[in-house]
């Protein structure tokens, strides 16, 4: 038919589950520590089994800055995984301008449902 257009996503057929992982850790440590955006108080806040103890850590602080970043690896098993990396970054302590600073490894796990990774559970690594 004239302008009928026929698109695949590669990824639907070969779908590149650590690639996808990899994505999911940047994407929501960028997101978790944006004070600036509400992006995750209004969308996720709640996505992760420990976010109780995730939203008081970041209500302590009203700013965050990544000094570094690097994914590290997953072990994917079935439908769960669970992926690590580093982390360099400091938080601003709310009504003072004292920066604490964390340094480390940290980890998320996964859980893989219609389709998509979603995060289980976040650590981050303790402050220095």
């Amino acid at each position: 038919m004239p302008g009928m257009m026929c698109h695949f996503t590669y990824e639907d057929f070969h779908p590149n589950d650590e690639f996808e992982i990899e994505n999911s850790c940047i994407e929501f440590i960028e997101m978790f520590l944006d004070k600036e955006d509400n992006l995750y108080l209004d969308f996720h806040s709640k996505d992760a089994l420990n976010y109780i103890e995730l939203n008081n850590f970041r209500n302590v602080f009203k700013k965050f800055k990544i000094k570094d970043y690097k994914y590290l690896s997953a072990t994917i098993e079935n439908e769960n995984a669970k992926a690590s990396f580093s982390i360099d970054f400091w938080g601003k302590i709310k009504g003072s301008d004292t920066k604490i600073y964390f340094t480390g490894e940290g980890d998320m796990t996964f859980k893989y449902e219609f389709g998509f990774w979603y995060v289980q559970t976040v650590n981050l690594p303790k402050m220095e």
